[in-house]
């Protein structure tokens, strides 16, 4: 079947072949790029404010904990020593998330 074909028709052909493998390739690339968009857009608008909402609260609860376990070894503030260079050593201030 293939002997009756001229070469630059087989040639031709060929290419084509590989111009539309491309061509899918590229089209399904692209698609893949603007659903990674999307998500990208999802990402920022959605999920990173509700991130920083939680540093926040982290933050927050980090100013509490720390006099709470100052307290609790039996500091005493009115010496008027800070309570961060003692719990600094301590075993809870060094697993606390920094």
């Amino acid at each position: 079947m293939l002997e009756n074909i001229t070469l630059s028709r087989k040639l031709m052909g060929s290419f084509l072949v590989v111009a539309f493998i491309t061509l899918g390739i590229g089209v399904v690339g692209f698609w893949g790029v603007s659903v990674l968009g999307k998500h990208l857009t999802e990402v920022g608008s959605v999920r990173l404010p509700s991130i920083e909402s939680l540093r926040a609260m982290e933050s927050e609860t980090r100013q509490i904990v720390i006099p709470a376990l100052y307290q609790v070894r039996g500091g005493n503030d009115k010496a008027g020593v800070s309570f961060k260079p003692r719990l600094a050593s301590s075993y809870l201030y060094a697993r606390l998330p920094k």
